[in-house]
């Protein structure tokens, strides 16, 4: 895991960090309302489920890689309040929806790249 700086370039919005992978640029701010009709109402129950399946101690650590809006963040931070949970994206409006949206004193959301992460091995249990 390093701290790798990142200068843009025409490829990338300056919104974004480069990434191997896919980035919702567009829609983030309407993924929310989108996302529900699309998986007919699947996502929420599913985030619930994953976040049951977890078994975080009082003060954990727990990150969420590729969060978009940050819905199952949120949903793993309402379900363990002692821990903390953090989610990182590569798209600086998904991120900025999260913080706005679902941000609270357990769960917290930072613009960075699945492939660098930007914390120290054994950071996260």
């Amino acid at each position: 895991m390093s701290k790798t700086s990142h200068a843009q370039d025409d490829t990338h919005p300056p919104e974004a960090l480069p990434t191997e992978g896919r980035l919702l640029l567009r829609a983030a701010y309407v993924y929310d309302f989108v996302q529900p009709i699309v998986t007919l109402g699947s996502e929420a129950r599913m985030n619930r489920w994953i976040a049951s399946q977890l078994d975080l101690g009082p003060g954990a650590r727990a990150l969420d890689v590729g969060c978009g809006t940050g819905l199952l963040t949120l949903a793993i931070a309402e379900r363990f309040p002692e821990c903390q949970v953090e989610g990182i994206d590569a798209s600086g409006p998904m991120i900025r929806v999260a913080r706005r949206k679902r941000a609270r004193a357990n769960c917290a959301f930072q613009l960075a790249l699945a492939e660098e992460l930007p914390y120290p091995d054994g950071h996260f249990d």
